[in-house]
């Protein structure tokens, strides 16, 4: 009797151990298998951003015939806001393939904070550097013209009335043209102008890349609505009308981050310049006036402009009245990173 509960242990105690040990076989086989689809997903996912250009070089002279170039040509100017502001486009910018930023100071000569900013920040950059005439510069003094901070602005008397038509940053979008026209004859790409306080997602970018004269989408929190841009028939891809409140009998009812423009055309035709317009809120059409003759000629994207990709966000002013009660600056000891 005892040598069969003997015999009846040791059998139970061979299959338990067979049992745990063919458990910890398919164990095995499951991890193992796991790993490998995940393998397989990560070379996947490698394989596709490769195709997607993102570890091409980041270098702005290197040829890249796969994509495109995107040439986003930025005024910016000196401000207790600047550096925040351009950190928030840097983190967005360096992740779009194909990619160069053409970043335009309103100042007499390039400083050593932005081009410090550059080199820390890696985008592929370009530091150009157009100051606005004094004469040209609204002073917040001036009751006759708008009031607020127009640092940078230029204004002119209305062709017919006494009040003035004011626009901003044409120098520097100027002399982000100039720089396009002398190095980029030959390069696919396309132009395209952004403010430093904009909000970009970068899906954006890629929207824009095949774009054969001139493309359009939607802008979010423009023109004091809540989205302005065309209204397009998704069965024809045309468009239709332009959401547009503000001035909406303008000729290119569309805000300046709206549209991005083929380079070639900009060596097609060299006399394409932004200027003051005639009538305030027009400056996008000074520019889009010399490659369309309707603004129906546009090439809807966004998913027949049904997304909103950018956002014309602004920056509030930094309210620093508070400082002139210290002693000496309360930043004097703290040491920047980007100086």
């Amino acid at each position: 009797m005892v040598h069969w509960q003997w015999f009846l242990r040791r059998r139970q105690l061979f299959y338990g151990t067979c049992c745990v040990l063919i458990l910890y076989l398919i164990h095995g086989a499951l991890i193992d298998s796991a790993q490998e689809d995940s393998q397989v997903d990560l070379r996947k996912e490698l394989i596709f951003l490769r195709k997607q250009g993102f570890f091409q070089s980041k270098d702005p002279g290197a040829s890249n015939a796969q994509i495109p170039t995107v040439f986003l040509i930025m005024p910016t100017y000196k401000r207790p806001t600047q550096i925040p502001d351009l950190i928030r486009q840097c983190h967005t910018f360096l992740a779009v393939p194909s990619f160069v930023w053409i970043l335009v100071e309103d100042a007499p000569e390039r400083s050593d904070v932005v081009s410090n900013f550059l080199r820390r920040c890696g985008v592929p950059s370009i530091h150009l550097n157009a100051a606005t005439p004094e004469k040209l510069k609204i002073k917040t003094q001036q009751r006759k013209r708008p009031r607020g901070n127009f640092h940078g602005t230029k204004c002119r008397r209305h062709f017919r009335f006494s009040f003035f038509v004011c626009v901003r940053r044409i120098e520097q979008r100027n002399e982000g043209l100039r720089w396009i026209r002398e190095n980029t004859k030959g390069i696919a790409g396309v132009v395209y102008f952004g403010d430093d306080d904009n909000t970009y997602e970068h899906q954006l970018f890629e929207e824009m890349r095949d774009t054969k004269r001139v493309s359009v989408w939607p802008v979010g929190i423009a023109g004091g609505v809540m989205v302005e841009g065309p209204i397009v028939d998704p069965s024809t891809g045309k468009i239709l009308k332009f959401n547009a409140a503000y001035k909406p009998s303008r000729k290119f009812p569309v805000d300046m981050a709206a549209f991005a423009i083929n380079a070639r055309l900009f060596h097609e035709k060299p006399e394409a310049l932004f200027d003051i317009p005639k009538r305030d809120g027009e400056l996008e059409g000074e520019i889009l006036k010399y490659f369309l003759d309707s603004p129906f000629d546009m090439e809807p994207k966004a998913d027949f402009a049904t997304k909103i990709l950018v956002w014309h966000t602004r920056t509030s002013s930094a309210v620093l009245t508070q400082e002139k009660k210290l002693k000496e600056p309360s930043d004097s000891h703290i040491k920047y990173v980007w100086t």
